[in-house]
């Protein structure tokens, strides 16, 4: 445990405690809620055609009925036959983080006190100021952000399995890292503990897929309009700017997603992570994305809460992502994940190692626990080097997430 711990008095439930005492409940109401789904056309005008068709629902027992439908065909004359359109740039805000003046401080207070000349510093001098840093750090107040809990859902602690004879998608590949080499995103360690996440209940269907220029990621509702991703998918940009990112909510296989799809028009983070990450990178490979419409009224959204390190070795996370190695296109989950919080950091930001399996792909997925019935969000899944995995997190999460909701409802 990190000398900069605070014991929190309000650990998550156990799988045990969950066990027996599960907050599942069916949907108590009705939604007449609409979802969106938007497409960029290089065109100035499309017509858009429905007509009813026929689709096919599945049974967790892998049974079949036919459901009735509609289709949608879009037509279009494009500017030129092969152009392609990409969305505008997506506006970002570098946050400062919550101990940045607290660091400011005590560097100034180690440079007064040398004559303003830094470099005289001594090795004990230095840790005294670190340890200094460190308290006042652990001072700080822990927030957390509340959760979403929509009536029109089920809640299930544990996922309704995946249908019977689901077509397999699975393409093994244990990644090895050379011992030497900075961390890059993600391994598996065997066993296989993963599997396929079908169920789109409170709050599995709070998790979706993210697709960027960079390529795709995982991410999670933490507000009615809000993202928690990793930092290292976003096309960071020199200009300040960064490029598009769109978030599909319980995708599994196709477009266009059972709740819709939201697209980012701004972005909070503490860095800018770009792979492969250095080690102050992998403390803050997370960013808050605010999307288009408040898709969250319809999946709901998790809550978040604080981790710190006197939490090391319960085996009380969980994580949902979407893993190349399952295809890309299919979240999967574990449960029962053990976090070790590095010694070395402060719990407000910090690299948390895990064993858990995670392949390429399931970058930025959460990992959560379960208070009082209700699920709250801790870290994302960072990266990996060839003995463990890292999730990125600490008290500072919540922080990031209060300020964007706080800013765009």
């Amino acid at each position: 445990m990190s000398r900069f711990s605070t014991r929190f008095t309000d650990p998550p439930s156990t799988l045990a405690e969950l066990a027996a005492n599960p907050p599942d409940r069916d949907a108590t109401g009705s939604a007449d809620l609409d979802i969106e789904f938007a497409l960029d056309l290089p065109t100035t005008e499309a017509q858009v055609a429905q007509s009813s068709t026929a689709a096919l629902s599945v049974a967790a027992d892998g049974s079949t009925a036919e459901s009735s439908a509609t289709e949608l065909r879009i037509s279009y004359r494009p500017r030129r036959l092969g152009e392609r359109t990409i969305p505008a740039s997506v506006l970002v805000e570098i946050v400062e983080s919550p101990d940045a003046a607290i660091a400011a401080e005590v560097e100034a207070q180690l440079r007064e006190s040398l004559g303003g000349d830094v470099s005289k510093a001594t090795p004990e001098q230095l840790d005294e100021a670190d340890a200094l840093f460190g308290k006042r750090v652990a001072a700080l107040p822990k927030i957390s952000t509340d959760a979403g809990v929509p009536e029109h859902l089920p809640v299930r602690s544990t996922p309704e399995a995946a249908p019977a004879g689901l077509p397999a998608a699975y393409y093994p590949q244990v990644s090895h890292a050379d011992a030497g080499a900075r961390p890059q995103p993600t391994t598996v360690f065997l066993p296989e503990n993963r599997q396929v996440l079908w169920d789109t209940a409170y709050p599995w269907g709070c998790n979706g897929l993210d697709s960027t220029p960079r390529g795709s990621a995982s991410g999670c509702m933490v507000g009615p309009r809000h993202v928690l991703t990793c930092s290292h998918i976003v096309d960071w940009r020199a200009d300040g700017s960064a490029g598009w990112m769109d978030f599909v909510p319980g995708f599994f296989d196709r477009l266009p997603g059972p709740f819709g799809t939201g697209r980012a028009i701004k972005y909070y983070s503490f860095r800018k992570v770009i792979p492969p990450l250095d080690t102050d990178e992998l403390r803050h490979d997370y960013i808050v994305a605010v999307l288009d419409w408040r898709i969250g009224d319809r999946t709901g959204w998790l809550g978040s809460r604080s981790y710190t390190d006197a939490w090391d070795g319960n085996a009380w996370w969980t994580h949902v992502g979407y893993p190349d190695d399952f295809g890309g296109r299919r979240p999967t989950w574990q449960g029962g994940i053990s976090f070790d919080g590095d010694n070395a950091q402060p719990d407000s930001n910090e690299s948390i190692y895990h064993w858990g399996d995670v392949a390429v792909g399931q970058s930025g997925g959460s990992f959560f626990a379960w208070w009082d019935g209700v699920p709250h969000t801790v870290a994302v899944q960072s990266a990996h080097d060839s003995g463990r995995n890292y999730a990125s997190g600490g008290s500072f999460i919540p922080n990031l997430i209060n300020q964007a909701r706080t800013e765009f409802p």
